[in-house]
């Protein structure tokens, strides 16, 4: 009984064997391949077919399960005049098995100089060669590239005019910030006033005017945001003319985290808006024309109260912190002052003539 079974076993074994040892040689002798291949690296995409209008040089990619193939012949035929050869060529050095190699055919080499009244069908091939040039293996499939007529020009992309914003000036802004008088009341926001004008000077040649735009104000140090009205509609402004805005901010306050929120809101806000130096306004436009005729640059913001940050040997500080410095060291000390601080940049001045020597110094800054 034993034997029987090994007797079993080790011809199973052995058809196993046989059968491993017939796919990997089935595997190994699928024949060649030939591909085209479009784009590059990322973009990368190998193709069996192809469409051009215009004359291209031509990439393409094989394989061969030729061991002794030292080259490849590759041949193109042209199927719409009855499969006539048209052009043929080398490859150069042959890929080793389970590798595959790259060749380029020239723009010239068979397709038309100029785009076909009708379509033109092609085909490619590709065999493996040894040394003295004789075919080994299998023809590889045909990959089609096909020559179609060239279609309509498109016309060029016009993208319009850009976009004609007025200038946006900050005229006032007055901060509110406290508590009601005799109650526990908070109260925090600001009221702005801006100047919107067209400063470009008249002219015959082209419209000077600037485009409807719809205006807002943005804190970018998240303190205050626009509450009334949330956007202003601008007309187009002549050359010239200006137009008075004005705008309420309120607080964005912290989420409540007790029993008593609104006082621990605003002690939060009130730190945040130390730490950040107050508020960072930056007027924004944008485009309140015809959707149709949107420019390419219809949106634009720009600095109303200029409060960023000055880096230098690898520390950075915020201007108004730097401002206020200044006016530590200097308020009460000098006659007057000036100066420019940041990349914008923050202007400020001092001055009411007086001395250390006339007053005790004091310090004008919270």
């Amino acid at each position: 009984m034993k034997n029987k079974l090994g007797v079993f076993f080790g011809a199973t074994i052995i058809a196993v064997v046989s059968l491993a040892a017939t796919l990997a040689l089935a595997t190994a002798t699928t024949g060649p391949t030939l591909q085209i291949v479009q784009g590059s690296k990322d973009l990368e995409r190998l193709l069996t077919s192809l469409e051009v209008a215009q004359p291209q040089e031509l990439y393409l990619q094989w394989t061969t399960d030729q061991s002794a193939a030292t080259g490849g012949t590759w041949q193109v035929t042209n199927v719409t005049a009855g499969n006539q050869l048209v052009a043929s060529g080398e490859t150069g050095q042959a890929p080793a098995i389970g590798r595959f190699a790259r060749f380029t055919i020239p723009a010239n080499a068979f397709l038309q100089s100029s785009p076909p009244a009708s379509p033109v069908k092609f085909s490619i091939t590709i065999v493996a060669h040894n040394l003295l040039k004789k075919p080994l293996g299998a023809v590889s499939p045909a990959v089609v590239v096909t020559q179609v007529p060239a279609g309509p020009l498109q016309p060029p992309i016009n993208f319009g005019a850009g976009a004609m914003f007025p200038t946006v000036e900050l005229v006032t802004l007055n901060e509110k910030i406290g508590v009601v008088q005799a109650t526990q009341l908070h109260f925090a926001g600001a009221d702005v006033t801006l100047r919107v004008s067209n400063t470009r000077p008249s002219t015959l040649v082209r419209d000077s005017s600037t485009n409807p735009i719809w205006l807002s104000i943005k804190d970018n140090s998240l303190l205050m945001r626009q509450n009334n009205p949330v956007r202003v509609p601008i007309p187009s402004l002549h050359a010239g003319v200006s137009q008075i805005i004005n705008v309420h901010l309120d607080a964005i306050l912290p989420p409540p985290t007790s029993q008593l929120p609104e006082e621990k809101q605003y002690a939060k806000w009130s730190q945040d808006y130390r730490d950040r130096c107050g508020l960072d306004l930056r007027a924004v436009m944008d485009w309140h024309g015809p959707q149709g005729q949107t420019p390419v640059d219809g949106h634009l913001e720009t600095v109303l109260f200029p409060n960023a940050l000055v880096c230098g040997n690898k520390q950075c500080l915020q201007t108004c912190k730097m401002a206020r410095n200044i006016h530590e060291r200097l308020d009460g000390n000098v006659v007057g002052y000036s100066f420019f601080v940041g990349l914008y940049p923050k202007f400020e001045a001092y001055g009411e003539a007086r001395t250390s020597a006339d007053t005790p110094k004091q310090s004008y800054v919270d």
